[in-house]
């Protein structure tokens, strides 16, 4: 029996293919979590706001509770996979020079991920309404994830560029790999 739920953060900088991969995994009947920050932006577009490019951290507070909100939801007994997780948000703290509070810190060693994969940028980068960091920002953004996770104690997985269907499987043959070894490390012989 698992002790702890088991959560995949699928992560990368802007129009990596992030939300693509996970409504690929829903489909197939894979527990997910949709992206909080996507949520909450296109929320501000339907209100006609720029609230994001322009109050930053009331954004990024909001966006901590949104997280937090979804993350609530999971059905503990099924794997999940998460768009984006807490700690994507302090990488997106420290990108903008905000001011990271401690309960923000205390809150992204309390969530704990099974796994981490970083998705690669895709060959067509494009911006998007929700999306309109150019490439150079982006890639800087997704040096600042991957760094952030790992000091968050992570060694995050990097997917390759092909079509949607092939990263699913290699994050399943991933996953289904690491849980054998699992198993054999914590198999007792008599």
């Amino acid at each position: 029996m698992q002790n702890s739920p088991i959560k995949y953060v699928i992560t990368g900088g802007p129009c990596t293919g992030k939300t693509t991969l996970i409504n690929y995994l829903k489909n197939l009947g894979y527990q997910t979590v949709p992206e909080a920050a996507s949520i909450l932006i296109e929320q501000e577009i339907k209100l006609k706001k720029n609230f994001p490019k322009t109050h930053l951290e009331p954004f990024h507070k909001n966006l901590i509770a949104k997280q937090l909100e979804l993350e609530s939801k999971i059905d503990l007994s099924r794997a999940t996979f998460i768009d984006r997780s807490i700690i994507d948000t302090i990488a997106y703290y420290n990108f903008f020079k905000l001011d990271l509070k401690s309960q923000v810190i205390s809150l992204a060693k309390n969530h704990k991920y099974t796994k981490i994969f970083i998705l690669d940028f895709l060959d067509n980068y494009c911006k998007t309404e929700i999306r309109s960091e150019d490439f150079n920002t982006a890639k800087i953004l997704q040096s600042q994830i991957l760094n952030t996770y790992k000091n968050y104690g992570y060694n995050p997985i990097t997917v390759p560029i092909m079509p949607v269907e092939k990263r699913a499987d290699f994050i399943l043959s991933y996953i289904q790999e690491y849980n054998i070894n699992s198993i054999k490390n914590n198999f007792v012989y008599l």
